[in-house]
C-alpha cells in the first residue's frame, strides 16, 4: 500500500512532532511504501507576532531523525498513492488528487476557528467518502463534529510517548541528574508549554508567588520553545500582570528554558522535577501530561478537558473549572477557567504529602504504557489507513 505523508520533519512545533512520530511509526510496517512531502511553514497571518520557525537537527534522537528524514521524497517515487496522510496547519481538508485522504486536525476548544482552516470547510467535505479527519481526543472529535465534520468519518486516535526516553528514572540516577541541573535539595514545579495565556502561565506564576513564601525551597522551571513559539515574550507578558511584590518573590526562584531541545533532554526535565503543572484553559490533547506520567511525575491539570480521557486520579490531580465563551480571530467556543484557589491548594498538597507523590510515581507509568506509547498510536493509525 502506497502512503504519501505530508508535514514537517525539521521543526519542534507540536503538530510537527506528531507528524515525525507518524512517519517513524508507519515506516515500521512492511506493507506500507512511504513517500514524503515537506510542507512550507504556516503563513504569518496565523502565527503570533514575532514567531520565527527555526529548523532543529536533533529532535527525536539520531536514529529516529535519520530514518524519518531518509523517507523518499514524493516527487521521486513511482505510482499514485493509495492514501495521503496530511499533518500540518492551517488544516487543509482538500481531497488528494489520488486515493484517500486522512487529515490531522485538532481544536483546543469546543469549536474550530476559521483562521485555522485552509481550503474547504469541514461542512464542505462532510459527504466526501475519500476524506476522513484524524484527531487526538474525543474532546477534540466532538468539537470538530460540532464544527461541521461527519461523525462517521472523524477518528480519535490519541498521541503517544517514546518509552525509550520517557520512563521512571532510578532514584540514584535521578539525584545525580538533579545535581547536574542544579535542582538538588529543592522542590521543583515544572511547566512544559508555549507559555501562552491559554496554557495558564498567568495562574502558574501567581500561585507560585504564594507557594514560594511558605516553601522557600520550591523553584519553578518553565520549559518553553523559542524556535517555534514566542514563549519568552509570552512569559514576559504574563509577568507584567504580577504585582511588584509577587515578582520579587519568584524572580530568584524562576528558571526559564527556551532553547529548542531534543526529546531526550525534555525527558530529563521530567525525570528531575517533582510535579508537572498544567492549569490550561484550552487544550486538544496535552502531550506533556502523558510524557510526565510516563516518567512517574505527578500532574496537576485542569478538569473538564481532554486530560480527563487520558489520566486517572491516582496520578493526576484535577483543578475544577468553569466554561466561559471566548470569541476572537484565533478562538471560538468555550475556554475552561481553572479554580485558582484549588490550584494553589493542590500545589501546596504536592509539597506536604510525599506519600501522594510516591503513589503517583507508580500509578502514572503503569497507566500510560497500556495505550499511549507511539507504538500503540501508530498501530491504531495503520489499522485506520488499511480499513479506510
Amino acid at each position: 500500500m502506497k502512503l504519501h505523508l505530508q508535514g514537517w520533519r525539521y521543526y519542534t512545533q507540536s503538530v510537527a512532532l506528531v507528524h515525525q512520530n507518524y512517519c517513524y511509526g508507519l515506516s515500521q510496517y512492511a506493507d506500507f511504501q512511504i513517500s514524503h512531502e515537506e510542507l512550507p511553514p504556516p503563513p504569518p497571518h496565523i502565527l503570533r507576532k514575532g514567531t520565527v520557525w527555526s529548523q532543529v537537527q536533533d529532535i527525536q534522537g539520531p536514529e529516529k531523525d535519520t530514518l524519518i528524514r531518509a523517507i523518499p521524497d514524493w516527487s521521486t517515487t513511482q505510482g499514485e498513492p493509495d492514501c495521503t496522510v496530511r499533518t500540518a496547519y492551517p488544516y487543509d481538508f482538500t481531497p488528494a488528487q489520488h486515493g484517500n485522504t486522512l487529515v490531522f486536525s485538532i481544536t483546543e476548544t469546543n469549536a474550530l476557528p476559521d483562521i485555522l482552516v485552509s481550503g474547504p470547510a469541514l461542512r464542505d467535505i462532510a459527504s466526501n467518502h475519500r476524506v476522513k479527519i484524524l484527531t487526538a481526543s474525543e474532546f477534540s472529535r466532538q468539537a470538530l463534529i460540532e464544527s461541521g465534520a461527519a461523525a462517521e468519518r472523524t477518528l480519535a486516535i490519541p498521541l503517544g510517548y517514546d518509552p525509550a526516553l520517557f520512563f521512571p528514572l532510578a532514584a540514584q540516577k535521578r539525584e545525580l541528574l538533579r545535581q547536574r541541573l542544579g535542582w538538588q535539595d529543592q522542590f521543583v514545579f515544572l511547566s512544559v508549554s508555549a507559555m501562552y495565556i491559554h496554557k495558564g502561565i498567568d495562574l502558574t506564576l501567581k500561585a507560585f508567588a504564594e507557594i514560594s513564601v511558605e516553601f522557600p525551597n520550591a523553584i519553578l522551571v518553565l520549559k518553553g520553545n523559542d524556535s517555534a513559539y514566542v514563549s519568552k515574550a509570552a512569559l514576559h507578558s504574563a509577568i507584567t500582570n504580577l504585582s511588584d511584590t509577587e515578582w520579587q518573590r519568584i524572580q530568584p526562584k524562576l528558571r526559564y528554558l527556551g532553547k529548542a531541545t531534543s526529546m531526550a533532554q525534555i525527558a530529563n526535565y521530567y525525570h528531575a522535577a517533582d510535579v508537572l503543572l498544567s492549569p490550561y484553559r484550552a487544550e486538544g490533547f496535552n502531550l506533556p501530561v502523558i510524557e510526565a506520567a510516563a516518567c512517574g511525575l505527578p500532574v496537576i491539570c485542569t478538569a473538564g478537558g481532554p486530560t480527563d480521557e487520558t489520566t486517572t486520579a491516582e496520578f493526576a490531580w484535577r483543578i475544577p473549572s468553569k466554561a466561559h465563551t471566548i470569541k476572537s480571530e484565533f478562538w471560538r467556543g468555550d475556554w475552561l477557567e481553572p479554580d485558582y484557589r484549588e490550584f494553589h491548594h493542590l500545589m501546596r498538597l504536592a509539597i506536604t504529602r510525599p506519600d501522594l507523590l510516591q503513589a503517583a510515581r507508580l500509578a502514572g507509568p503503569k497507566h500510560v504504557r497500556q495505550r499511549y506509547t507511539w507504538q500503540h498510536v501508530t498501530h491504531e493509525l495503520a489499522q485506520a489507513i488499511r480499513h479506510f
